[in-house]
């Protein structure tokens, strides 16, 4: 477990140093999809998936395997980190204007992996989890389940969760 943690952390702190770190009172949130079943996500595992992502964000530079990826958007940065046990969008909440704005892009980054998966042979189901870090506290939730292929109704409804999500982390106004 210990290198499970320190693992967490290094990926944290690249992620914070990508970020531009705030000073020693940041919040991140990191959004994490992962298989429901288990199972590798690397560009190895997940080649269709992992190809039309580098290729949405090919502006924003080259995203390796096992790497990481500042993506800046009109509505502010986060980073997005491939894993073999998901991939992860990294977000500082320290600003709530910031984090709104961050709301769409990462709604359409948590689909496009979603839908791409189609291509996949293994993962007829994901997880989406929320993991709060505060001053060194971890705070995790499954947010939901999705089941592929995507449809409508669920792409509504990751639109939903994410949103409210990152509302009661960065403690902003609307629905809980």
């Amino acid at each position: 477990m210990q290198g499970k943690v320190e693992h967490r952390r290094s990926s944290i702190e690249r992620a914070k140093a990508l970020l531009g770190e705030p000073g020693p009172d940041n919040e991140v949130v990191v959004l994490k999809l992962r298989p429901a079943a288990g199972g590798c996500c690397c560009f190895h595992c997940w080649p269709g998936t992992w190809g039309e992502v580098t290729h949405f964000l090919a502006a924003q530079g080259r995203m390796e395997d096992e790497g990481d990826l500042l993506v800046r958007t009109d509505g502010g940065s986060y980073v997005l980190e491939c894993h073999e046990s998901g991939p992860e969008i990294v977000l500082y909440l320290t600003l709530a204007a910031a984090t709104l704005n961050l709301i769409k892009p990462t709604i359409e980054l948590i689909t496009l992996f979603a839908k791409g998966l189609r291509w996949e042979s293994r993962g007829a189901r994901l997880k989406l989890t929320s993991r709060r870090i505060v001053h060194g506290e971890t705070d995790e939730e499954v947010l939901m389940e999705i089941d592929l292929p995507l449809s409508p109704d669920t792409a509504r409804k990751i639109e939903a969760e994410v949103t409210r999500s990152l509302r009661r982390n960065a403690r902003l106004p609307g629905k809980k």
